[in-house]
């Protein structure tokens, strides 16, 4: 199943939720010039938060980071995606993050330069499309590290090359020649594993689990191995109209049970 594009998303579903409060916790009407202006800009700071995460999953540790993202292999002629900062003290607005990073927290720097008026922003709800998020950041995560299987496959054969064909029994055979360092899984940040067979080697994940697969490998005489899960469920654009009944709670025998999401997107195979 395909993800909706960031910009889809953006479009249709994005709703910045903005709390701007005064005291007492009463709205203000018309706030001041300096503080409108941080809360347009922590909007909009919002924005490309929101959209990193609709194209990662998870939200950026740092806002540098978010800046980098939005920039990398940008031509110098085209203008640049800029991190908006606080316009009273030109300081970059405070970031708290969560530590499973899908929630965070904006405020000025210095919230005491706005008087009692308290601003604030906080992560949006994106409901069933959190989890196609989370989705989209699992696929990127397997070619990451299909592409470092494969990367160290390939100076297997190149160490194997310069060996008299013999392949190597460890992957810190080929530090540092072949490779700086060992590679390591993108989800769990362990070791690639090397072993030795009677064909040649096997490398593999150190979990593949960890990318909803029961083996995620390469071998020497069969190239990559990947074997999915049995029965994985994968999540999927609920019906329109549909409210599933909980399973700890069922439906009467008096009201038919509503009929079932369908297993993917409409328009999707």
């Amino acid at each position: 199943m395909k993800l909706p594009r960031p910009a889809l998303v953006l479009v249709t579903f994005f709703v910045l939720t903005l709390t701007l409060n005064g005291p007492g916790g009463q709205a203000l009407a018309e706030p001041e010039a300096p503080w409108r202006e941080a809360a347009i800009r922590m909007s909009r700071l919002q924005t490309l938060l929101e959209y990193f995460y609709m194209e990662t999953g998870e939200y950026p540790p740092n806002l540098k980071l978010l800046e980098r993202f939005f920039n990398h292999g940008v031509p110098d002629q085209v203008p640049k995606v800029v991190v908006p900062v606080d316009p009273v003290t030109s300081k970059p607005f405070s970031y708290e993050l969560s530590q499973d990073a899908l929630h965070y927290r904006l405020a000025p720097p210095d919230p005491s330069v706005y008087g009692a008026q308290a601003l604030t922003l906080e992560t949006l709800d994106w409901g069933w499309m959190a989890a196609l998020a989370r989705q989209r950041r699992a696929e990127q995560m397997g070619m990451e590290c299909r592409l470092k299987i494969e990367v160290l496959a390939t100076q297997c054969e190149m160490y194997a090359k310069d060996n008299e064909g013999k392949f190597p029994s460890r992957v810190e055979d080929l530090i540092p020649k072949y490779l700086p360092r060992v590679p390591v899984c993108p989800i769990t940040g362990q070791p690639h594993l090397l072993v030795p067979t009677s064909t040649g080697y096997f490398i593999s994940c150190p979990n593949p689990n960890g990318h909803d697969l029961k083996k995620f490998g390469y071998a020497s005489d069969k190239g990559m191995v990947v074997e999915p899960m049995e029965n994985k469920p994968r999540p999927s654009r609920p019906a329109s109209g549909s409210s599933p009944v909980p399973a700890s709670s069922p439906a009467p025998s008096s009201s038919p049970a509503p009929a079932p999401a369908p297993s993917s997107a409409p328009g999707q195979p």
